[in-house]
Formats: C-alpha cells, sequence, structure tokens
C-alpha cells in the first residue's frame, strides 16, 4: 500500500510544479459554475419558487453538482487508452504494482489536488 500512496504524493507533486495550469483549471472550473448561477438568479429574479424549488435549492444543487463532478468523473480511461496504444502498457505489467491500483492512486492524488485548489 505504500507505493500506492508515493504515487499519490508524486502526482500531487507533479501538479503543484506546474501551479499556473492549477490556476487555470480553477478559472475554466470556476466560470461556467458562475455562469449558470447567473443563469439561476435570472431564471428566478421575479419568482419566489418554481415547481417547489427555490433559488437556494437550486444554488445548493448546482454547487454540489460541480464538486461532485470534479471528484468522480475520472480521467483514467484516456490514460489506460494511451498506454495500451503506444503500448506503454507494458511497462507497469512487468512492475510489481497493480496497474489500476496505480492509476486510480495517481488519479486520486490530481483530483484530491484540484478539488482542493478549486474549494480554495
Amino acid at each position: 500500500m505504500k507505493k500506492y500512496l508515493l504515487v499519490f504524493k508524486l502526482a500531487v507533486q507533479s501538479i503543484l510544479q506546474y501551479r499556473f495550469n492549477v490556476l487555470l483549471y480553477m478559472l475554466f472550473g470556476i466560470l461556467p459554475l458562475v455562469a449558470i448561477l447567473y443563469l439561476w438568479i435570472e431564471i428566478f429574479r421575479n419568482k419566489e419558487s418554481i415547481n417547489g424549488f427555490t433559488l437556494e435549492m437550486m444554488i445548493t444543487y448546482v454547487i454540489l453538482a460541480k464538486v461532485l463532478e470534479m471528484a468522480l468523473i475520472p480521467q483514467i480511461q484516456w490514460t489506460i487508452h494511451d498506454d495500451v496504444r503506444t503500448g506503454e502498457i507494458s511497462k507497469y505489467i512487468y512492475k510489481p504494482v497493480d496497474y489500476l491500483l496505480y492509476w486510480f492512486s495517481h488519479n486520486l492524488g490530481y483530483k484530491v489536488t484540484y478539488l482542493v485548489a478549486s474549494l480554495i
């Protein structure tokens, strides 16, 4: 399990090396959220509720959906696809690590770092 914790730490360090990428990720993650929030504010401008939903409920839903999207939607399928296509998967098969756990740990490092950066 220590080797996967190391992979997690290396992914976090890798992301923090490229702080500008983190800044862009935060910016482009927040802009659509702000646009959707303004849309709902405008929709609810003259109404207290729509079909039993209030503006506060919609704002909570939108923010929660964005946080869950950032945390749960994996990008690992593209990495595995590229590894298989280019033959890079062979270097992981010969190592004493579980390929899926390796990439899960790596992806978790990215997700946690980006999630924390976006919440700041």
